[in-house]
């Protein structure tokens, strides 16, 4: 019962701003609060009933979640900015301290393979999806970009792949995509064209830096997909 009581606290589900946030966090008085049903549960043992009530079921089915639903609520002791220093971003697996939800987003945690990845230029890295699932000891990945899904042992071979720069150059430097395709199909052509990418796609990063993957519930992923992908084409890209 304690297992499942822990896996239960480690739900998430995407609010509308795409951040994943958790369905459940404790209180200063050590109840837990459900984010989704906006209610207290006073004590641990209430937490089961209500994760397979229909009230909290036909609740859950009402994405996409408003981002005041996790605003700290009064029953939660403030915390100053004297009191705490706030860094925007967690440790991959780290619970969201209560009343801190709305300031705080998880990391993935392909981000550190990302951060020490410097032998070749990362770009497009945005159109990445690390899925999560209560479910699975390991998240899977999706490229919305490339229409590519991969696990923690062949994503890396994805975006740094010609295939993913092209694509990305294609979309967003349209020009210089068309003049690598429209190379001489020479013996040597793959072989150039891929230096070429390679070269674009480091003067890329040198000027505008690099993008970051999304986190996201897979189940809701999988419910809303064209939704979420609609909105990650729509937003902010170099």
């Amino acid at each position: 019962e304690e297992n499942d009581r822990k896996r239960l606290m480690r739900c998430s589900v995407t609010a509308e701003d795409g951040t994943l946030r958790p369905v459940y966090s404790r209180t200063e008085d050590d109840d837990i609060w459900c984010h989704i049903c906006n209610i207290a549960l006073f004590g641990a043992h209430k937490l089961h009933s209500h994760n397979s009530s229909s009230r909290h079921k036909i609740k859950l089915d009402e994405w996409p979640y408003p981002v005041s639903l996790w605003s700290k609520r009064d029953s939660l002791k403030p915390i100053s900015q004297s009191q705490v220093t706030i860094t925007g971003s967690l440790a991959p697996g780290e619970p969201v301290p209560p009343g801190m939800e709305d300031q705080m987003t998880r990391t993935t945690t392909i981000q550190t393979s990302l951060d020490r990845h410097q032998s070749s230029p990362l770009v497009g890295l945005e159109y990445l999806l690390e899925l999560v699932d209560n479910e699975s000891c390991e998240p899977s990945y999706t490229c919305v970009l490339c229409d590519k899904r991969g696990d923690p042992r062949t994503v890396m071979a994805h975006i740094t792949s010609y295939n993913h720069r092209v694509t990305y150059l294609n979309r967003h430097f349209p020009t210089i995509s068309r003049a690598i395709t429209e190379l001489p199909r020479t013996q040597n052509y793959k072989r150039g064209a891929n230096e070429i990418s390679v070269l674009v796609a480091k003067k890329i990063e040198e000027k505008f830096g690099r993008l970051q993957p999304q986190l996201m519930d897979k189940a809701q992923f999988e419910k809303n997909k064209m939704q979420f992908i609609k909105n990650i084409f729509q937003d902010f890209h170099f």
